[in-house]
């Protein structure tokens, strides 16, 4: 018993938050006055409702948690991390009317690790011993610390499903190890353009379908100046700007390369490194125009910035976008005149042709020995390439692989396998990788049975999507 107690002693005092988190939702659902209007419930999971200001106090708590700045957020990851959130408060609830249920069961252990619970609830949240608790506050512990139990086992329980064969451990290890060479060409679908039609309203009817694609970010206009300069000539250049009222003016007078630039918070801020992006975006929140920052710390030397002013979200103009939506539309119906082609290179193959022969007015190409994670900078959409040549036999072979914007011909050139020795010292690293990346593909079909046993219906689509 000791040593099962043990083994579980680290989710003691975790629990307390956890705990102190089931209360919120508690207290949330108890106090809700909410309408029972369709527009207040987001979602119904087992009969119990998940109204919009239940969600929108628990969204909240979130922002604040992680530091989001949702108006910088763009609408449609906006919505995808509210869904997110959603699913696990639907999961929540699906949990605790499944273990309601009676399915998990406690045993002598489970009980003397409800009383450790029990305990550190009281002393780390309540800051009091459980003895001075009375009948219902003592209940209530008792509930949260049961419930929590509870959680473990059923979570123990899911993650005991897991197994691995000593074949899918090998498999993985050589997908990630094992060193192949390709031959290749790329076959460009732009080259078949001009066998392909737009219609008219097509564009237009792309543009409307995908308005959330076709939205602008919130953007900081800045004016920024970046050297491998000491920090004191960095601060001097700081002041002057300051009382120019003008960095690049300042800039040009000690031979310093400046400009101006744009951005949105989720992106790099061009000409400078993610270290030094981060804090200028940091200086940027609640700056007024003009402000000049102190000089920050870049990898090499520092970066000065001056914020001019903020340019407001808003939604692109259809003329802006007709071209390169026709463009698309083009390349999508030119894919698989490309596929088309290769398909015929790769029969040509097959009917005894080399590599040369039949693909024939292509540049063909060669890569080094190359792992299947690995990135190759001179190949555009060399991830579908790669991942495409590792699903070709070790016997050898060759195949079509269709990428963005047309289609790869790969033949299989030659073969290394890694040593023992190498297996030998990454083999422990593999299992647990696989054994996390199956539990948790696991929980997620457990979440699936979950709501179609208990029948959840979910309204968040058309609530959230009100928004944009």
């Amino acid at each position: 018993m000791m040593q099962f107690l043990r083994k579980h002693m680290k989710w003691i005092f975790l629990v307390v938050a956890l705990c102190f988190l089931a209360t919120i939702f508690f207290v949330w659902g108890m106090g809700n006055t909410d309408t029972n209007s369709e527009n207040s419930v987001l979602a119904v999971a087992g009969g119990e409702k998940i109204r919009v200001a239940e969600f929108e106090r628990k969204w909240a708590d979130v922002i604040q948690a992680n530091n989001i700045d949702e108006s910088n957020m763009p609408a449609f990851q906006a919505i995808l991390f509210k869904k997110q959130v959603l699913n696990e408060m639907i999961f929540d609830v699906l949990i605790n009317k499944y273990i309601s249920s009676g399915a998990i069961k406690l045993t002598d252990d489970d009980r003397e690790l409800v009383k450790l619970y029990i305990k550190a609830i009281c002393t780390q949240q309540y800051k009091t011993d459980y003895t001075s608790l009375d009948a219902n506050g003592f209940k209530t512990v008792e509930n949260m610390a049961r419930n929590y139990v509870l959680r473990l086992k059923l979570k123990s329980s899911i993650q005991e499903q897991v197994k691995l064969s000593n074949t899918e451990i090998t498999e993985e290890f050589l997908k990630k190890n094992e060193l192949r060479k390709f031959k290749y060409i790329n076959i460009d679908a732009a080259k078949f353009a001009s066998l392909t039609a737009i219609g008219i309203n097509d564009a237009k009817n792309y543009f409307d379908t995908n308005k959330l694609n076709f939205k602008t970010q919130e953007k900081y206009r800045i004016q920024v100046v970046s050297g491998d300069i000491s920090i004191e000539k960095a601060k001097l250049l700081a002041a002057d700007a300051t009382k120019k009222n003008d960095l690049l003016a300042a800039s040009a007078l000690v031979g310093l390369k400046a400009g101006i630039v744009e951005f949105s918070l989720y992106e790099l801020i061009p000409g400078v490194d993610f270290d030094a992006s981060e804090e200028i975006k940091k200086f940027l929140k609640n700056c007024p125009a003009g402000e000049v920052s102190a000089p920050i710390k870049a990898r090499k030397g520092y970066v000065v910035a001056r914020f001019l002013e903020k340019l407001p979200a808003g939604e692109m103009a259809f003329d802006s976008v007709k071209g390169a939506i026709e463009n698309k539309l083009k390349t999508d119906k030119s894919v698989p005149l490309a596929e088309a082609e290769g398909n015929k290179i790769i029969s040509e193959l097959i009917a005894g042709k080399n590599f040369e022969q039949a693909t024939t007015g292509y540049k063909a190409a060669i890569t080094d020995f190359v792992k299947s994670t690995d990135t190759l900078k001179a190949i555009d959409d060399y991830s579908f390439l790669l991942n495409g040549g590792f699903t070709i036999p070790k016997a050898g072979g060759a195949r079509t692989v269709k990428h963005n914007a047309g289609c790869f011909v790969v033949q299989l050139v030659d073969v290394k396998q890694p040593s023992q020795e190498q297996f030998n010292k990454d083999v422990e690293a593999i299992k647990k990788n696989m054994t996390e990346s199956k539990q948790k593909a696991f929980e997620g079909e457990f979440a699936g049975w979950l709501r179609k046993k208990y029948k959840v219906v979910d309204n968040s689509d058309k609530i959230f999507n009100k928004s944009l």
